[in-house]
């Protein structure tokens, strides 16, 4: 079961990431200081993926491929880790860290036992990590001040979170009975809109950093589907069922503005290349 995907950019292979010292972060978050054993050339595209093994124990997977042979995609390096793993964000703006987020409660950064979604804000604030949980709550926490946070109420429980890459006051929620809230910080606590986006939970929510105001969503409706959010307006640009089972992660590519990339119920890695699909 494929739950969490992440795309690397490409400059990560121009300043590659050291290891951390931070007792608060978790040993599989800074996987990439084995990154020197991988060989991934500066036009590859390079996805990480988290995925379950089993009931209790999960692996992180570092996927590549080059130009557009995604048909060629293969794994470069693995790590097991000893919890299931329910979500992720990569962050290279201050260091290289993958957050986890799994069942078992040892990264230090958050109580994790309860959090089903991380995103760091990273082009407003990169120590500003937001989290969400399964009891109908945003959380955003100042990581230079572990005290200090901020908290919305949702409607339901979280799925999945992320900022907009094109200004840092605003992030949506994806939620377990199929909407999704957008929210302006400025403005709490009340969302400035909701999108009911599916028929079952929205588990994976990511911005396009290449298009302004497009978000895909995926559900457990097993579709995915493409917003544009102009205006505060949304509308539903493109749908599919890319048949990967119930969608458990989703995540645009951060060189390649037509590329979404999906993991789903069946552990298979689907790319979708709208450049036809008659998207401009």
């Amino acid at each position: 079961m494929t739950t969490a995907i992440s795309w690397i950019p490409k400059s990560f292979v121009d300043n590659p990431p050291s290891p951390s010292n931070n007792d608060a972060v978790h040993e599989v978050v800074v996987f990439a200081a084995e990154f020197d054993d991988m060989v991934i050339g500066p036009t590859d595209y390079a996805i990480v993926t988290a995925r379950s093994v089993n009931d209790e124990h999960g692996l992180v997977e570092v996927w590549t491929f080059e130009d557009r042979e995604y048909e060629d995609i293969e794994v470069h390096h693995d790590i097991q880790i000893e919890a299931f793993p329910l979500c992720m964000d990569f962050q290279s703006e201050e260091r290289n860290f993958l957050a986890v987020g799994t069942t078992d409660t040892s990264i230090e950064i958050w109580d994790l036992n309860d959090v089903q979604a991380v995103a760091w804000n990273l082009h407003t604030a990169p120590w500003v990590l937001l989290s969400g949980s399964s009891d109908g709550t945003v959380a955003s926490k100042d990581t230079r001040e572990p005290l200090t946070s901020f908290t919305w109420p949702v409607r339901a429980g979280v799925k999945s979170l992320a900022w907009d890459p094109y200004c840092g006051f605003y992030f949506v929620a994806s939620l377990e009975d199929g909407t999704v809230e957008y929210f302006d910080v400025r403005m709490a606590p009340a969302s400035i809109f909701t999108l009911d986006a599916h028929t079952k939970a929205v588990t994976s929510v990511s911005y396009n950093q290449l298009e302004h105001n497009i978000l895909a969503t995926g559900s457990l409706d097993q579709t995915v589907k493409v917003w544009d959010l102009s205006n505060n307006q949304p509308t539903c640009i493109a749908s599919k069922n890319p048949s990967v089972g119930d969608i458990f992660s989703i995540s645009f590519s951060n060189d390649d503005r037509f590329m979404l990339a999906i993991g789903g119920k069946m552990g298979k890695l689907h790319i979708w290349d709208m450049s036809h699909s008659g998207i401009s």
